[in-house]
């Protein structure tokens, strides 16, 4: 029997709290947790001095409770650039539960991975170049991002815990676990391309009877170029990954999609490239239902709504929710570490709830 995931493009640490914990902390800590975990994939090189060694194997750690009911399909929770599956989803870096510990607790079977070359899916010296972010780079785009003031919806950032800049306890603390990605993105590197929103589209392109639902949060993008803030260069040739995607009609190459740029009627939000009409599909996710989840603050606030309709356009089930409509504001891109990260996890926990399950009220938010 194939068992069917939802995929968030969404045990633990000694408890180490920065603050006071509040309720809510005590009784997600408290859960009785069963963990395993298993590594799945890669391939033996030859070593240098005679031998075999292994690359490209992931990680993947396995989370569950005895609570009941228990949810009907298990979340694999997939982590981004410079992250890891532990520096992600277990904790916050100022010591206050993750996402994982709020959908235990709401029944789920998790799923957390480590891309390989990352975290406990062990990078192999002098196999593709390295590089990470400097202190610099992360308080810019996700933690200190109102003192910068790089993008329009920057100054509303405010649910960072601390200041967000280096010599803050819980900078520092989120510091000190970034790690190393991939410095170029070549044909040899896309099976362990560095962001985690790429992987579910891919994974639901390859195997879309195995996936119920994609929740991908500010996954990358735009369609086919990069944002104003990273030059506008080409990027994504396949429209969100640099994979082969299925179309139909089908192409076997990306200059066969004909593109046509939209440009936005709002100053804080940019022009979208979208198929040029008569758009193809993409027909392995048409059956899957999509939620790109975008925060107030962050630099994706800039052009998420492109992706959505890029997928709305190839015929997929796609939706925005866009986290100041429900009345969670403040947020950067990091917004399961933030302050308010389990009321965020509560909104697509209900979106889960609406899609995988009889008779729950659809969520208050729009498509757009």
């Amino acid at each position: 029997m194939l068992t069917r995931y939802v995929m968030c493009s969404v045990f633990f640490l000694s408890r180490i709290v920065l603050g006071n914990p509040s309720a809510e902390d005590d009784r997600l800590y408290k859960l009785a947790v069963h963990r395993d975990f298993f590594y799945v994939g890669g391939e033996y090189v030859e070593g240098p001095s005679g031998g075999s060694l292994r690359k490209n194997q992931m990680y993947v750690e396995r989370l569950s409770t005895d609570r009941t009911p228990r949810q009907p399909y298990p979340l694999v929770l997939i982590h981004g650039k410079a992250m890891s599956g532990a520096n992600t989803w277990l904790n916050t870096p100022d010591g206050r539960p993750g996402w994982a510990s709020y959908f235990l607790r709401h029944g789920y079977v998790v799923y957390i991975i480590d891309q390989p070359t990352r975290g406990r899916s062990a990078w192999l010296p002098g196999d593709f170049d390295m590089t990470t972010f400097s202190t610099n780079s992360i308080a810019q785009f996700f933690t200190g991002v109102a003192h910068y003031n790089l993008w329009p919806q920057a100054s509303k950032h405010t649910q960072w815990p601390g200041n967000g800049t280096k010599g803050d306890a819980v900078f520092d603390s989120s510091l000190i676990s970034t790690l190393q990605f991939l410095l170029k993105d070549t044909e040899a590197q896309f099976r362990t391309r560095d962001g985690g929103g790429l992987y579910g589209w891919s994974v639901a392109d390859a195997r879309p009877s195995l996936v119920k639902a994609i929740v991908a949060i500010e996954p990358a993008g735009p369609p086919f170029e990069d944002s104003s803030l990273f030059g506008h260069g080409p990027s994504r040739a396949w429209g969100l990954t640099d994979i082969a995607m299925t179309y139909n009609p089908p192409v076997s190459s990306p200059h066969e999609i004909s593109k046509l740029r939209i440009p936005s009627n709002e100053t804080d939000r940019e022009d979208c490239v979208l198929q040029a009409e008569p758009a193809r599909t993409l027909p392995n996710l048409k059956q899957i239902p999509v939620v790109i989840t975008v925060s107030e603050a962050s630099y994706h606030a800039l052009y998420d709504h492109c992706s959505v309709k890029f997928l709305q356009q190839a015929g997929v089930n796609a939706e925005l929710l866009r986290l100041e409509n429900i009345g969670l504001k403040g947020n950067g891109h990091l917004m399961m570490l933030e302050e308010n990260n389990l009321e965020v996890a509560k909104a697509i926990h209900d979106w889960i709830q609406y899609q995988t399950s009889c008779g729950h009220e659809r969520p208050a938010f729009r498509v757009l």
